[in-house]
Formats: C-alpha cells, sequence, structure tokens
C-alpha cells in the first residue's frame, strides 16, 4: 500500500544552526514535539541517512501515542528529510 506523502517547508527567523538543532537533538526535540501539555518521554532522533527515529508522546490524559521513524537524506544544516508514522493499538 503506497501511503501519502507531506511535504513542509517552514521560514524561521533564527540562525540554521539552532534550527537544525532544534530538530536533530533528541534533547531539544522533545521539548517541543506534539501538542501543548504533551510530553515526549522517549525521543530518539539519530540524524543520519538510515537514522531511526522514535518519539513516544503522552497526553495529559495519560496515553501514550508512539511514531517511528527512517532519516531518508540529510544535508546539514539546510535539509532534513525523514519518513515516519504513529502506531496504533495493535503496533
Amino acid at each position: 500500500m503506497k501511503h501519502p506523502r507531506v511535504a513542509f517547508r517552514r521560514i524561521f527567523d533564527a540562525p540554521r544552526a539552532t534550527v537544525w538543532r532544534a530538530w536533530t537533538d533528541p534533547r531539544q526535540l522533545a521539548k517541543w514535539w506534539g501538542p501543548i501539555g504533551w510530553t515526549a518521554p522517549v525521543c530518539r532522533f539519530d540524524a543520519r541517512p538510515g537514522g531511526a527515529i522514535r518519539i513516544d508522546m503522552k497526553g495529559p490524559d495519560g496515553p501514550v501515542h508512539t511514531m517511528l521513524g527512517t532519516v531518508e537524506e540529510v544535508a546539514a544544516p539546510r535539509k532534513l528529510v525523514f519518513l515516519s508514522g504513529v502506531l496504533d493499538a495493535a503496533g
């Protein structure tokens, strides 16, 4: 089954290196990923082609939602391409 692709392009009024670290440093990524009021008790991001991504998002009501992915392309600090998806209850 072919999955739809979504592409985002954003412009930030910040130094490029700062934005890059916010996306690729798991400690920083965990601070802002997900909706307001949610946490990321597990956040792994291996920012190299073939690297794995795992972010567990915990909502204020308790359930944990796991997102897994793979880094496809890295051209630091200007381009980061990754595929990801959220696991359902069956994994």
